[in-house]
């Protein structure tokens, strides 16, 4: 899809997760204004953590950005190559990596769906129980318990409704691969068998591949 980079937000309250995606190594300085302006707090000691060495600690613009009136937020500074001291979102990078290898390896998908993979993974663990607290980071940040119900396996073999048929007797429906939610749980990413990255809603989930040819099944 063109994504090279990301970018991860932790919120030390709730330890609810974003992942921003980009194409370019450029802070995006956009999106992170929209989650701090969204979700800040109302004390006013609220501070960003950043790590002095890194892309967004050097920007200029990104740290104007915090001292804006409507964001205002306090930067502070890791120690030089001291990632540690940033405990709260080094430890996600490398929790989310294991999980999207896995993710991938177990779908045998190859490592250009890995942006599909992160934000699933970002997803999933916002939904599970966190040891610091007492509910998951989802429920932390909204107050309701998240809805499971339709949680599926990345990489699921589906079978989605296929709006392009010309024909009357064309197959009405296009075989796919899970890539993820769009939006929300009712609507799904897939890739079709030509490979083309697609989004519907009536789906139907063959988690275990049973309709797929034995050879062709991934892990």
């Amino acid at each position: 899809d063109g994504m090279r980079c990301y970018c991860v937000i932790v919120d030390k309250a709730t330890r609810y997760t974003w992942v921003i995606l980009s194409s370019s190594k450029d802070p995006p300085v956009d999106a992170v204004r929209q989650v701090l302006k969204k979700f800040r707090s109302k004390t006013p000691q609220r501070t960003v953590r950043l790590d002095q060495d890194r892309a967004l600690g050097k920007s200029k613009e990104f740290l104007e950005m915090l001292q804006e009136k409507d964001v205002d937020f306090t930067p502070t500074f890791t120690g030089t190559d001291s990632s540690a001291q940033n405990g709260l979102a080094e430890r996600p990078h490398r929790t989310l990596a294991e999980m999207v290898r896995c993710m991938l390896h177990s779908a045998d998908l190859g490592p250009e769906y890995w942006s599909f993979a992160l934000v699933q993974a970002v997803w999933i663990k916002n939904r599970l129980p966190h040891a610091s607290l007492n509910c998951s980071p989802y429920e932390a940040i909204t107050g309701e318990q998240p809805d499971l119900s339709r949680t599926r396996i990345f990489g699921s073999r589906i079978f989605a409704r296929d709006t392009k048929k010309t024909m009357k007797l064309d197959s009405a429906v296009s075989a796919g691969r899970f890539l993820g939610y769009a939006g929300t749980s009712k609507n799904v990413h897939f890739i079709d068998s030509k490979k083309k990255l697609r989004s519907g809603h009536h789906v139907i989930f063959d988690e275990a591949h049973m309709t797929a040819p034995h050879m062709e099944a991934p892990l």
